[in-house]
């Protein structure tokens, strides 16, 4: 049975906290606004169930770090409509608390 892992994508970002690596968002065959964590002692992926005032649409392009349990989200950009090709800038910060995955 192989191990569970995330989709491939480009444009995501990722941060570390101590054993674990998060990586957010990013876009494959749609804009993604999914949060995965692998364990880097066990190199076992996990996604995380966000909760709360989750975005619609994912993001791409943004940036993010982590401080005191909490993700930083900033800017990156979105779909405009459903066409992939039109995209639209943010300027919003989403902060995910680690401890509870709450948006």
């Amino acid at each position: 049975m192989e191990k569970w892992k995330p989709k491939g994508r480009e444009s995501f970002d990722v941060c570390l906290d101590k054993d674990k690596m998060y990586v957010y968002g990013g876009i494959s065959n749609k804009f993604l606004g999914d949060l995965n964590q692998l364990d880097l002692q066990t190199n076992l992926w996990k996604k995380c169930k966000l909760t709360g005032d989750i975005p619609i649409n994912g993001r791409c392009g943004h940036s993010m770090n982590i401080k005191n349990s909490k993700i930083y989200i900033f800017g990156g950009s979105s779909k405009k409509n459903n066409n992939m090709k039109e995209r639209y800038c943010l300027n919003d910060v989403l902060i995910i608390d680690l401890n509870s995955y709450k948006v």
